[in-house]
């Protein structure tokens, strides 16, 4: 199935945590918009409807398995967080993508 000429789609769920104290007022360790931001500008418009050992090209040289997808993910995350997320001093935990109830991988940055 995954090695179709054609290709096949995913629905694959992405899970991102982030660590750090929360502010004393709103109880967050950060805007939920912040997050939403930079994983739809940085993961989502580059993964989402593309064929991605063809259109993304961290997988020209890549075999796209769940793990090297999740590795790159947390890459792009890790490369842009400073630019979306500032002087917070939130951080960047875990991100896990889900390809099936039985196929997943995560990985912890701290």
């Amino acid at each position: 199935k995954c090695n179709h000429p054609f290709g096949h789609g995913n629905d694959d769920v992405l899970e991102v945590t982030v660590a750090g104290e929360p502010d004393g007022v709103s109880g967050l360790v950060l805007p939920v918009s912040r997050l939403d931001d930079l994983v739809a500008g940085k993961v989502l418009r580059l993964f989402r409807n593309r064929y991605i050992n063809v259109d993304v090209r961290q997988f020209a040289h890549l075999v796209p398995t769940t793990e090297n997808v999740t590795q790159v993910v947390a890459d792009l995350l890790k490369q842009n967080w400073r630019e979306h997320m500032g002087e917070s001093a939130a951080r960047l935990e875990r991100v896990r993508i889900e390809e099936t109830g039985r196929n997943s991988c995560e990985i912890c940055l701290n």
